[in-house]
C-alpha cells in the first residue's frame, strides 16, 4: 500500500509544498511569492473551508483494506488546519490531489 503525505506549509513572501511516501524519498519545492498566491487561489476555490474535518465510509460498508489521508495546511503562526479520512473523500479530493501532484511533475 503507497501512502503519499502532501503538506503545503505558508509563509509571508513563499512557501514550502513537500510530498513524501514510506517508499521514495521526499520531494520538496519552494514556490514563488507569485507561485504561492495562485495555489493558495485553488486551494481556496477548491472550497476546503467547507470539508468535514474527519470523513469515514458508512457504517453499513464493510472495509478490510483501509487507504487513509490526511492534509495540513500550515500557515505561518497559525494552528495547522487538518482534514483526514478513511476510505471516504471529500467531493472533490481529486482536483486537491491534481493541484498538489501536478507542482512535482514540473
Amino acid at each position: 500500500m503507497e501512502i503519499t503525505n502532501y503538506h503545503f506549509k505558508l509563509t509571508d513572501n513563499e512557501s514550502l509544498l513537500t510530498e513524501s511516501s514510506w517508499t521514495k524519498p521526499s520531494a520538496e519545492k519552494r514556490l514563488s511569492i507569485n507561485e504561492t498566491i495562485e495555489m493558495q487561489k485553488k486551494i481556496h476555490g477548491l472550497n476546503t473551508v467547507n470539508w468535514k474535518k474527519r470523513y469515514i465510509p458508512p457504517s453499513d460498508i464493510l472495509i478490510l483494506d483501509v487507504t487513509q489521508w490526511k492534509v495540513e495546511i500550515t500557515y505561518e503562526g497559525e494552528t495547522p488546519i487538518i482534514y483526514e479520512g478513511d476510505n471516504a473523500y471529500p467531493d472533490n479530493w481529486d482536483e486537491l490531489v491534481e493541484i498538489f501532484g501536478y507542482k512535482f511533475t514540473e
